[in-house]
């Protein structure tokens, strides 16, 4: 008798491990298929081998448009405050005059002190530089007390480079006024 309830026992337990195990199976099955459901309404799939090379390949060109965009763009916004500074320091140069003598400045003086303040990447061309002086009676232009010096830079030549679109070079023109005070 206990041989034969031993073998009931172990035929019960049997059965009831294989129960088990069919409803762990089960639900082992339907996990994996409401996460791939789940994958499939997310968007991702199972193989995602050279996606990321795609990526690269659309966002890359943007990237670097806009980094080169950038680059040239502060290069010419450097210039034009190199500019505009230099046109201001040769205005106050111009309508202080030289501290060694109470004679005045001649346009030539102005300009250099303009040419050697002026740093100008990127260009091609030689800056321009004009000095005027500018009564404010009407009288003759001089360069004496109570008239206007007037200074002006001129930067041809600046270039940028615009990607898919070539090359476009356009000028840049500082002016700067300033009461001539000595």
């Amino acid at each position: 008798m206990k041989t034969v309830r031993n073998t009931v026992q172990d035929q019960e337990a049997t059965r009831h491990a294989d129960r088990s195990a069919a409803i762990d199976s089960h639900a082992v099955a339907a996990e994996t298929k409401s996460r791939r459901l789940a994958r499939r309404l997310i968007g991702g799939s199972r193989s995602t081998d050279g996606s990321m090379l795609v990526e690269t390949a659309l966002v890359l060109p943007l990237f670097c448009t806009l980094m080169f965009g950038t680059t040239l763009y502060g290069m010419g916004l450097i210039s034009y405050c190199s500019g505009n500074y230099a046109a201001n320091v040769g205005a106050r140069y111009g309508s202080m005059g030289s501290l060694t003598s109470l004679s005045p400045l001649t346009t030539t003086q102005v300009q250099n002190v303009v040419t050697a303040s002026l740093y100008v990447p990127g260009t091609t061309g030689t800056p321009a530089i004009t000095v005027e002086y500018l009564t404010t009676g009407g009288g003759a232009s001089t360069n004496n007390i109570g008239n206007v010096v007037h200074v002006r830079v001129r930067l041809t030549g600046q270039s940028i480079a615009v990607p898919f679109a070539g090359t476009k070079t356009f000028t840049l023109q500082c002016d700067a006024y300033r009461p001539i005070t000595r």
